[in-house]
């Protein structure tokens, strides 16, 4: 019963999203009938997520993702169909998406890049630019028997969700943004500005016989002016699949993190937002509800895949459980997301690595920059390369900007090295070259490098190569000292799993594995930290020394 209730807390948030998320964007620029925008969206969402329970090919999985339309991508989506219509806003779509399937493809390459704060800072700026648009959405809606029904309502259901997330357990705080939703409709058919007659009349079964098909031709100025901006939404969706993905795992009982799934995980969703594209909806993003009903759960997906796909097909089948949610006044279909949105900031700032005084100008000044964009666009009205530029991409400018000046002043030195015992003693002379003062330091550095050498060789025994290279990195961070080993993928256990097992007691009595883990034990005692990325295309071996 407890996975029951919880698959279905899962698919009416999640069906929710989906449907009121292409409905304001359609209604934001003037479009009359959102019907196959919507079903587009169900169709899209329950497809990525049906690939997430294949256990077979390039894009399988053993976990949960919820694929959803992505509030992230309205500002994007509304100024696409504002200056150059639905065909317009179809290619960027697939742009966006196609842009998130490279980067998930090089994330082994962007892993210093799309750091923690880096991902962060993102989502902050995607929560600033989605704000306004929102705002253009709140109406008033003819028939109110009071003059105050809009903001009552606003309330009530504001006030729900923020009581339930700060007062209920664990369970309830995830039936907050439904219940509140529930409540703020309540109210809204008590104030007569809930469309009873849209439910009435819509038919239990059947699909949309008209609606807004993209039809018409590409503008390729709207187009070159835009895609930066979709490029820059589809690192916000990297970051945003990323930490979902890692969720997912530790969700999912992972001990050890697998990037490989990581990659996967942006590659279904990239894929989905091509397929959103080419059905004419809105990007696809993943739910953070999939982890937290996996959680509540124990970690068990098979309880949850079906009745999530039944709600999501039955939605998408059904005009009268989409008018029901249609009806429902757009003052409280924003405080529903706002306040979701709240929470994941609220979230983020617990979690955020630039808390306190001391926080850098990498946070800082790409907010401050998307503020400026923000109020300057509400200030000056419909400036065509205004809008182009709006809060998030200004502010991603600056925080790539100041990213990369960052990465250029980091003191790193490399050097390539044959996966062979024989370059141990090209280790030593790397190391004695390096400019660090103190001489214990370099020799735990040596120590670890040479270790982390063997233990690459001992992963590779059974495919040799000797053609094999190795890719060592040394970065200088005061009294810390990080030794990066980047190879081709070899297949073996993840070293961070070897390491746990260590201390199991079995460890200590079985001989061979003793011999056989010696390196591994050395470089855990040498190393402050280790920990091992496994990538599709190489694995990374990083090495603390303090």
């Amino acid at each position: 019963m407890r996975a029951l209730g919880t698959a279905a807390q899962v698919s009416i948030q999640s069906a929710a999203r989906v449907v009121f998320l292409p409905l304001l964007v359609v209604e934001i620029v003037g479009g009359a009938d959102a019907s196959w925008v919507i079903v587009a969206s169900l169709v899209v969402g329950a497809a990525v997520t049906a690939m997430s329970m294949m256990r077979v090919g390039p894009l399988r999985s053993t976990s949960l993702y919820v694929a959803v339309a992505d509030p992230m991508s309205i500002p994007f989506c509304v100024l696409a169909l504002e200056l150059g219509g639905a065909v317009t806003l179809a290619a960027l779509v697939v742009v966006a998406g196609l842009s998130q399937i490279a980067a998930g493809l090089w994330l082994a390459n962007l892993r210093r890049f799309i750091t923690p704060g880096f991902s962060i800072t993102l989502v902050a700026l995607a929560c600033i630019s989605v704000l306004p648009v929102f705002a253009r959405a709140i109406d008033a809606p003819a028939g109110a028997r009071w003059a105050g029904a809009v903001p009552v309502c606003m309330a009530l259901t504001a006030a729900v969700i923020f009581a339930m997330n700060r007062l209920g357990s664990p369970v309830l705080k995830q039936w907050a943004p439904p219940v509140g939703l529930a409540v703020g409709a309540a109210a809204a058919a008590v104030y007569g500005i809930y469309d009873a007659d849209l439910v009435a009349d819509a038919a239990w079964i059947g699909l949309p016989a008209s609606g807004w098909i993209p039809t018409g031709g590409i503008d390729p100025l709207a187009v070159a002016m835009l895609a930066p901006s979709f490029v820059i939404l589809a690192l916000v969706q990297v970051a945003r699949a990323n930490s979902s993905s890692l969720m997912t795992q530790l969700a999912s009982g992972r001990l050890v993190l697998d990037f490989r799934e990581v990659q996967r995980a942006n590659a279904r969703i990239g894929a989905g937002s091509v397929l959103a594209g080419i059905g004419g909806t809105i990007p696809l993003g993943y739910s953070p509800a999939g982890p937290a009903a996996l959680f509540q759960t124990g970690g068990d997906p098979r309880r949850l895949r079906a009745p999530f796909l039944a709600v999501f097909v039955a939605v998408a089948a059904s005009p009268k459980l989409q008018a029901a949610l249609i009806a429902v006044p757009r003052a409280v279909i924003v405080v529903f997301f706002v306040s979701v949105l709240l929470v994941l900031v609220t979230k983020l700032v617990a979690v955020s690595p630039f808390k306190g005084r001391g926080a850098p100008a990498v946070l800082w000044a790409p907010i401050g920059a998307g503020v400026v964009f923000e109020v300057a666009g509400a200030v000056l009205g419909d400036a065509r390369g205004l809008d182009a530029m709006n809060g998030l991409t200004a502010g991603s400018v600056v925080l790539i900007a100041l990213t990369a000046r960052r990465a250029l002043r980091t003191e790193r030195h490399r050097v390539d090295l044959a996966l062979a015992a024989f370059s141990a003693d090209e280790i030593k002379e790397f190391v004695s070259s390096l400019p660090v003062d103190r001489g214990e330091l370099k020799d735990r550095l040596t120590a670890v490098s040479e270790e982390a050498l063997m233990v690459l060789i001992q992963s590779d025994i059974h495919s040799y190569d000797p053609n094999r290279q190795v890719r060592l990195t040394v970065t200088l961070q005061g009294a810390t000292i990080e030794a990066e080993f980047v190879a081709a993928p070899s297949g073996a256990q993840n070293l961070q799993e070897r390491i746990m097992l260590l201390s199991e007691p079995e460890a200590r009595d079985l001989e061979a594995v003793v011999e056989r883990d010696a390196a591994l034990r050395l470089l855990n005692h040498y190393a402050t930290s280790v920990t091992h990325r496994q990538y599709r295309d190489v694995e990374v071996i990083t090495a603390v020394v303090a």
